[in-house]
């Protein structure tokens, strides 16, 4: 059974983290923990959650540097992201 965590900055700190296979993690620009968590997290499978189209110069550092990062677009239209160089793109408005 593979093991699904919400991400919050105090997460670290919990008995099941070396449990947890996968993370999803809504990205929150006053969260400072995020690029170290990421670096401790290589080998996890990471679910990042953007809901700001501003973040699309940060989603492509991100896409560079970590394979193992799935980028989640939340209410951001699709048309506005085809020039974005991201390997992996998720939607969850799709069909509003």
């Amino acid at each position: 059974m593979k093991v699904c965590f919400n991400y919050n900055q105090f997460t670290e700190h919990s008995s099941y983290i070396s449990q947890v296979d996968e993370w999803n993690i809504v990205f929150n620009e006053k969260d400072t923990t995020l690029l170290e968590f990421l670096d401790n997290h290589l080998d996890k499978r990471i679910n990042l959650i953007i809901t700001d189209i501003k973040l699309l110069n940060f989603c492509e550092e991100i896409s560079k540097k970590y394979s193992n990062v799935y980028i989640n677009f939340k209410d951001i239209e699709l048309k506005e992201l085809k020039d974005v160089d991201i390997k992996f793109k998720f939607f969850t408005n799709i069909g509003k």
